[in-house]
Parts: C-alpha cells; sequence; structure tokens
C-alpha cells in the first residue's frame, strides 16, 4: 500500500494510529490529517524517539493496516 491511500483515507486510518500510538491526542491526529512527515514528527516529540526508529515504527504499522 502506498502512503496516499492512508493519506487519502485518513478518517479510516486515524483510529488504527490511536490504537499504535495513544499517547497522540485526536487533536493530533486531527491535525496530521495523514501526512507522513508530520505524523513522524508527533511520534517522535511524544514518545522521545529517534527519527529513524520513528520511520521503522511507521513502516510497519503501515505494513500491518495494509492487510488488516
Amino acid at each position: 500500500m502506498r502512503w496516499s491511500s492512508i493519506e487519502d483515507k485518513w478518517f479510516r486510518f486515524k483510529s488504527k494510529a490511536k490504537q499504535e500510538w495513544g499517547a497522540l491526542s485526536d487533536a493530533q491526529l486531527d491535525e496530521i490529517a495523514g501526512d507522513r512527515d508530520r505524523l513522524e514528527r508527533e511520534i517522535a516529540a511524544t514518545y522521545g524517539k529517534t527519527p529513524d526508529e520513528v520511520r521503522f515504527d511507521v513502516s510497519s504499522w503501515k505494513e500491518r493496516v495494509a492487510v488488516a
């Protein structure tokens, strides 16, 4: 699945992102609006992870939700 599919249907994937990264607020998820870079920045800031860790986490999540 391409990220553009997630971005285009963020309203469907937002709840899955909330399940994965529960510390992100609904307001943060609304502001992210499917933008991968912004999602990664918010995760890094909220969880104190490095950019490489976050990229790996988001890529893994993308693959899981693609088959769900």
